[in-house]
């Protein structure tokens, strides 16, 4: 018996293998992986250097002659010539969003041809009480594609694998083709309405399903990223994470379904799936918990809500679309702190003057409305002498003054109005400045923001 030693050597082109494994595995949501990929298969090597490596900051180089690997961020040629190598994440995250945004007009697309031919919601519908309404049982049992569409609806990526008897999935297919491609100006006389209904029932699920992966691989990739500091905030993503958290959310819903024995067992487990998916994402644990999103105020939002600690609840539409009112209810339906306080309180979205938005104006959060940004800071300053019946606060605070000039700053060169425009300027015929708001003591924040 002999003995063996096996000898590796390590290449020069390491640097470039490990940067590309780990730059892949950020790319299918893998994040934490990237950074793994350096420090399993470098002795002492940190989460430090493996963010140096992926930011271009530093570039591995290898001496074949002495076997040893080095860390190199001094040499300017070097990281010029390692930046074509790097990923350029901002980019690749606006794919993504691309991606998201076609699914979601896809999505709309599905919906309003099914509302052509079938009045109800698209996720919850007795697919046998539907073909009941073209076939009595006799001929029902003649027909076959109600069966399949089930199967297509049980099935993890939307397909029949199993075509040993027959072959469903060829059947479907030539459906859906003639669906696909027919003139809009001419439709195919051969396509029952029944075909149709079940058709974009199918292709509904297969998108939900397809808006959950790339969602899910979307949210760790961003987070990641920015966390990190590989890519820059996207302005007004929230919006967009909230509308996709909301279509998400309705669907796991296991009170909604087809109630068919082909498909429910299956559609539960996957509405379980989805929705441990979704609290495992960072925008769908925060929407499943508060029912909203936080956003940036330095987006610019058409309008919002300021709370005492700073958290912003914004978004953008007409005045007449009731947007503070609007977020002020997703706030009070929300299972958050702020919505257990309404409850307590007796709040009720259907009451004037015990409303969401009543308060959180008594509870001292500001209304932003583009330069107008203003609340009830008619309480008392001592907040031991506030009650349950009056608690209002006396002045905004510090965090709530410094993001409101912050945001003047930005979008309104310095200057904003401590009252509604909408009412007119009764109080205040011209804006304030900054520069003299952050210099103001409470009493003259008290005077300015108070009734």
């Amino acid at each position: 018996m002999t003995n063996e030693k096996l000898t590796m050597k390590i290449g020069s082109g390491l640097g470039e293998i490990l940067l590309d494994i780990a730059q892949n595995h950020i790319s299918r949501g893998d994040c934490e992986k990237a950074i793994t990929t350096y420090t399993d298969s470098l002795h002492g090597f940190t989460e430090e250097y493996a963010l140096m490596c992926l930011k271009n900051k530093a570039v591995l180089v290898v001496d074949e002659e002495n076997q040893l690997v080095n860390l190199i961020d001094d040499n300017e040629e070097l990281l010029k010539e390692n930046a074509a190598r790097v990923y350029d994440w901002n980019y690749i995250i606006k794919n993504q969003i691309s991606t998201l945004d076609s699914l979601l007009d896809h999505r709309n697309y599905i919906m309003d041809n099914f509302n052509t031919y079938y009045h109800g919601n698209i996720e919850d519908y007795n697919i046998d009480e539907m073909m009941h309404r073209y076939f009595n049982d006799e001929l029902l049992m003649n027909i076959g594609k109600h069966h399949i569409a089930a199967r297509l609806i049980a099935s993890p990526d939307t397909k029949i694998h199993n075509t040993l008897e027959s072959n469903p999935q060829s059947i479907w297919d030539r459906m859906a083709d003639a669906i696909e491609y027919e003139d809009p100006e001419n439709p195919n006389e051969n396509i029952s309405n029944w075909e149709r209904i079940l058709y974009y029932t199918v292709e509904y699920v297969k998108t939900i399903k397809l808006l959950h992966k790339e969602f899910v691989k979307f949210d760790k990739m961003y987070h990641w990223l920015l966390n990190h500091g590989l890519i820059e905030h996207v302005k007004f993503i929230e919006v967009k994470a909230e509308r996709i958290c909301n279509i998400l959310n309705i669907f796991s819903d296991d009170n909604h379904g087809y109630y068919n024995a082909l498909c429910d067992e299956e559609l539960h487990n996957y509405k379980e799936h989805l929705y441990v998916d979704l609290l495992h994402t960072t925008f769908g644990n925060e929407y499943c918990k508060n029912g909203i999103l936080k956003k940036e105020i330095m987006d610019g939002y058409d309008a919002g809500w300021l709370s005492p600690i700073g958290e912003y609840y914004a978004g953008n539409g007409e005045t007449s679309s009731m947007i503070h009112m609007n977020i002020a209810e997703h706030i009070f339906k929300g299972i958050n702190v702020y919505g257990c306080r309404m409850a307590k309180d007796g709040v009720s979205e259907w009451s004037g003057t015990n409303s969401p938005e009543y308060w959180l104006e008594k509870n001292g959060w500001v209304k932003i409305h583009h330069n107008d940004c203003y609340g009830s800071f008619i309480g008392e300053r001592n907040p031991d002498k506030r009650t349950p019946e009056f608690p209002y606060h006396y002045c905004p605070t510090e965090i709530q003054v410094k993001m409101i000039c912050n945001y003047a700053d930005k979008f309104y060169n310095g200057k904003f109005y401590t009252e509604a425009n909408c009412l007119g300027r009764i109080r205040h015929k011209d804006p304030f400045s900054t520069y003299k708001v952050r210099q103001m003591d409470e009493f003259k924040l008290h005077e300015i923001f108070g009734y």
